[in-house]
């Protein structure tokens, strides 16, 4: 391999090396800065819901007024964690901002907050929990008594029926992580000229 100029392999002979010669063909050593974080808090939280596409709480929603300061302009911010990831954001003098969302409701709530455009992923979406959407862990297990077993003794490849397995949420992911390899124009955010990715993908 030659920085990504020429590579040479040899006896790829299972499933996992080739996976690593296909990470490897598409990698940049051009330094960058990723961050990855969690939406702010969503109605489901509060109640210890899973799945579902509920918006954020009020406690993470919208401020009262309207912020002027973050990236000059007046629009209506969500609070708390949202609101402090602008800041943060800001603080780093970026130039040229990318950020990725899921389609979910919250992650696209907090995403605003930063007053840039975003791009919305469907594969970033919360691992699809099939018949126990918008259901507690108590309603799972009074409900499907065995799911709940299986789910306890393997959380990695269980399946919820009609739904995913985390299993199935990395192979979903696989493209996104090798689309950030990808992404030559994302160096280190501490120099304004050049361009920093943010993604707001992440669910429990």
């Amino acid at each position: 391999m030659d920085v990504g100029q020429s590579y040479v392999v040899n006896r790829v002979a299972d499933h996992i090396q080739s996976r690593i010669v296909y990470y490897l063909m598409n990698i940049h050593v051009t330094p960058r800065s990723i961050y990855l974080c969690r939406h702010g808090e969503s109605e489901f939280n509060l109640k210890g819901r899973i799945g579902g596409d509920p918006g954020l709480s009020p406690r993470g929603r919208e401020a009262c007024g309207r912020d002027l300061g973050l990236w000059g302009l007046s629009r209506p911010v969500p609070l708390q964690f949202a609101r402090r990831l602008a800041q943060f954001i800001s603080d780093q003098n970026i130039k040229d901002l990318k950020v990725w969302t899921s389609q979910m409701k919250r992650t696209i709530q907090t995403a605003e907050a930063l007053g840039v455009p975003y791009e919305q992923w469907k594969v970033l979406n919360e691992i699809d929990a099939g018949v126990c959407e918008e259901m507690t862990y108590e309603e799972i297990q009074d409900h499907y008594p065995l799911e709940f077993a299986l789910r306890d003794q393997d959380k990695y490849r269980y399946r919820y029926p009609k739904g995913e397995s985390y299993e199935d949420l990395v192979q979903r992911l696989e493209p996104v992580i090798m689309e950030l390899e990808r992404q030559e124009n994302n160096v280190d955010i501490a120099r304004p000229p050049e361009e920093a990715l943010v993604t707001v993908p992440a669910h429990q």
